[in-house]
C-alpha cells in the first residue's frame, strides 16, 4: 500500500470517527433539549413523536455579515428596479385585498412588498428544511447564539403540540427562518395572521396570509403609518462618534445644529414630534442615514442594517410605481 493511500485511508477513518463523535454528541444535546421541552410543558406524545425524526442537519448555518460588503455595491444589487416591478405585479394581483389589509394593520403596502421581495423574491427563494432539525442543529453548533435557536426550537415544537402546525408544514431555510417572509418561529407565532379568513396562517403558499402577517408583524413593533423609515444625509466628519448609532436620539433641529443636512445639502425636516438617530453602517466615509422609529420596527424583524436599508430603498422604488 502506497504512502498516499495510507494517508487517505487514515484521514477517512479520522473523519468517520469525528462524524460519529459529533452525531453522538448531538444525541446527548437532544437529551438536553428534550428536558427543556418537558419543562416547557410540551406533551410527552409530541416529544416522543417529533424527537424521533430530529437529525443533525449538516447544512444548518447561522448567517453572518460578509466583511467585503459595502452599501455602495449591496444596495444596487438588491433594491433593484426588477424587484420593484415584481412587487407591483404581486400587488396588482390582489390589489383590493392587499389595500384592505394595509388599512386594517395601518401599514403602507410598499413596505410589506419590499420586505417580502427582499426576503424571498416573492416566493422565488423558499427553502424547505425541517425546522426542528435545523434549529436544534444550530443551537448545538453555535453556542454563542444557542439560546436564540433553543427558543425557536421550543416555539416550533409548541406550535406542533398545540396543533397549530404540523412538523411537515414548518419548513425553514438553513438559518431556521420560515416561509416567504423568513420569519423566526417566535415572530411567526406572535404575529402570524390569516389574510383570507380560512382559519389558517400559511406564509409558505398563501399570498394574502403572507401580506397580512408581514403587516401585522410591523404593527406589533409599533409601526407608525404617519412616518416613513428615514433618509440619507450628510454629516460633518468631526461629529462625535458617541452620537452615531441607535443608542442616541435627538430632534431634527438638533441634528441640523450639529451640521447634519439632507443628502442634497438642503435643511432637514422641521417636524418637532420625532426623535431620530444617525447611523453609518460603513463608517464615516460611507453612506449616512437619519433613521426613524419605523426603521427600528423593520430591524427587529431583519436585524441587519444592510438588509433593512435594502428594504427601505426598495420601498422607495415601489412607491415610485404609484404604490404607497
Amino acid at each position: 500500500m502506497g504512502r498516499l493511500q495510507q494517508l487517505f485511508i487514515g484521514s477517512s477513518l479520522a473523519l468517520s470517527a469525528t462524524v460519529q463523535a459529533s452525531t453522538a454528541d448531538f444525541q446527548t444535546y437532544l437529551s438536553f433539549l428534550k428536558k427543556q421541552a418537558e419543562d416547557a410543558g410540551i406533551s410527552a406524545e409530541t416529544i416522543k413523536t417529533e424527537f424521533a425524526h430530529i437529525k443533525l442537519f449538516k447544512r444548518a448555518e447561522a448567517s453572518t455579515k460578509k466583511n467585503v460588503r459595502s452599501l455602495e455595491t449591496y444596495l444596487p444589487a438588491t433594491a433593484t428596479e426588477e424587484r420593484a416591478l415584481s412587487g407591483q405585479k404581486i400587488y396588482s394581483a390582489h390589489k383590493a385585498e392587499y389595500k384592505a389589509l394595509a388599512e386594517k394593520y395601518k401599514v403602507q403596502p410598499r413596505f410589506v412588498l419590499a420586505w417580502w421581495g427582499m426576503a424571498s423574491d416573492y416566493g422565488q427563494r423558499v427553502a424547505s428544511y425541517p425546522i426542528l432539525s435545523v434549529t436544534a442543529s444550530l443551537a448545538y453548533k453555535h453556542q454563542d447564539d444557542a439560546k436564540i435557536y433553543q427558543r425557536d426550537f421550543l416555539t416550533a415544537l409548541s406550535l406542533i403540540d398545540n396543533k397549530q402546525n404540523t412538523a411537515e408544514q414548518l419548513l425553514s431555510d438553513s438559518d431556521g427562518a420560515l416561509g416567504q417572509l423568513h420569519l423566526s418561529a417566535s415572530d411567526y407565532r406572535d404575529c402570524g395572521a390569516d389574510g383570507d379568513n380560512d382559519g389558517k396562517v400559511d406564509i409558505w403558499n398563501n399570498p394574502l396570509d403572507i401580506f397580512a402577517t408581514a403587516a401585522n408583524c410591523l404593527k406589533s413593533y409599533n409601526w407608525d403609518i404617519s412616518q416613513t423609515w428615514g433618509r440619507q444625509v450628510r454629516a460633518p466628519k468631526q461629529l462625535k462618534s458617541s452620537l452615531v448609532g441607535t443608542q442616541y436620539q435627538t430632534s431634527f433641529s438638533e441634528w441640523q445644529a450639529l451640521g447634519v443636512k439632507r443628502y442634497d445639502g438642503k435643511a432637514l425636516p422641521q417636524r418637532k414630534d420625532m426623535k431620530v438617530s444617525l447611523i453609518m453602517p460603513d463608517g464615516v466615509n460611507g453612506r449616512q442615514y437619519l433613521i426613524y422609529d419605523n426603521y427600528m420596527a423593520l430591524k427587529k424583524l431583519q436585524h441587519d442594517d444592510y438588509v433593512v436599508l435594502a428594504v427601505a430603498h426598495l420601498s422607495e422604488k415601489i412607491k415610485a410605481l404609484q404604490i404607497d
